[in-house]
């Protein structure tokens, strides 16, 4: 019995979470070359970041300026492989994040080699959050 309240409270608040998020928002699709630039949003909006990765060489994509969470919030981090997942296959880490109010905010990020401090590529990207025009 406790499980099935446990059930529907969680699935309550997915249905609260997605009636929040207004019916005209839309996804904007940022890529590695558009580093250093600023995107402008609506609040609701979603972001998403894809930049080239390979998990098996002990690189990652690691937060070195997180946003202010007050004006976008990072919702799912994910790495996606390619070539279905063959070892030494390339593939793409992701970033999305939820525009939560207006204002002004920066994200960036290293590709760095786990654990011996040795950097890559890094990408930064600054991000403008407007109100939703009603």
């Amino acid at each position: 019995m406790h499980g099935r309240r446990l059930t529907a409270a969680a699935l309550g608040a997915a249905a609260l979470m997605v009636a929040a998020a207004p019916a005209d928002a839309r996804q904007v699709d940022v890529t590695e070359s558009m580093s250093g630039t600023t995107v402008t949003v609506r609040t609701g909006d979603t972001i998403r970041i894809s930049l080239p990765a390979n998990e098996t060489t002990g690189y990652r994509w690691g937060l070195v300026k997180r946003p202010d969470r007050s004006v976008a919030r990072i919702t799912r981090r994910h790495y996606r492989p390619d070539g279905g997942g063959m070892p030494g296959a390339g593939g793409t880490q992701i970033f999305r994040l939820r525009s939560t109010r207006s204002g002004r905010t920066r994200i960036a990020v290293a590709y760095a080699q786990v654990g011996s401090g040795t950097v890559g590529d890094t990408f930064s990207l600054r991000i403008r959050v407007r109100p939703r025009l009603s």
